[in-house]
């Protein structure tokens, strides 16, 4: 008889304020809820739902148009993605150059994290469709993105004043997240089965 594999504790480091002047600030409200719970949080391990975000095709974007008209597309693309986290209660854990890792679930605590996770990416969606369009017009290119949500287990070692904090996913969270966004069809929500079974069991979301 054979043990069970344990679950692989793998070490993250994200950063949940605001990065520079060009990234949007977190809502003054979650930001408070953070730092009043952060104490709480070390320790703690908490169910969570990530959401992974980006563009289709950013290289050859960028190409086609050149930065100098590139840069300003795809700052609206991060700000419209960034509000649609902030505003179901998710957290940008990191930016990714074209698109972004949210954590819903904490360190602001939901129990409907996978619900709220899947109305931000309908969000994102739809602010995206709008931009797309005046990319159509301007550039005749087809700005797409692709959006992977999947749930699981993160445990948090600290959040500093500054909204730095370092959290160990537990088993393959992180990974599974990323695989799950790179299989999605351009301009598709791709869920794993973890969050797809919480959309079943989870309460409706309330503010």
């Amino acid at each position: 008889m054979t043990d069970k594999p344990k679950n692989k504790i793998n070490r993250q480091q994200g950063f949940l304020g605001q990065r520079d002047k060009h990234t949007p600030q977190p809502p003054a409200h979650l930001v408070n809820k953070i730092r009043a719970n952060r104490k709480q949080l070390i320790g703690e391990s908490k169910h969570v739902t990530v959401l992974v975000c980006d563009i289709v095709g950013s290289v050859a974007l960028s190409q086609a148009m050149g930065l100098e008209e590139w840069a300003p597309i795809l700052q609206n693309f991060m700000n419209s993605i960034t509000e649609a986290v902030h505003s179901h209660e998710g957290m940008v854990d990191r930016y990714t150059g074209d698109g972004l890792i949210a954590l819903f679930g904490a360190p602001v605590a939901h129990e409907d994290h996978a619900v709220r996770a899947c109305l931000a990416a309908f969000a994102m969606q739809r602010k995206i469709d709008k931009l797309a369009v005046e990319v159509k017009q301007s550039h005749e290119l087809d700005l797409r993105i692709r959006i992977g949500l999947h749930s699981g287990e993160i445990i948090f070692g600290r959040i500093d004043d500054d909204l730095r904090m370092e959290y160990s996913a537990v088993g393959r969270t992180m990974e599974l997240s990323n695989r799950v966004e790179q299989i999605a069809e351009p301009n598709c929500c791709f869920l794993s089965n973890s969050t797809a079974c919480l959309l079943y069991t989870s309460p409706s979301p309330r503010d």
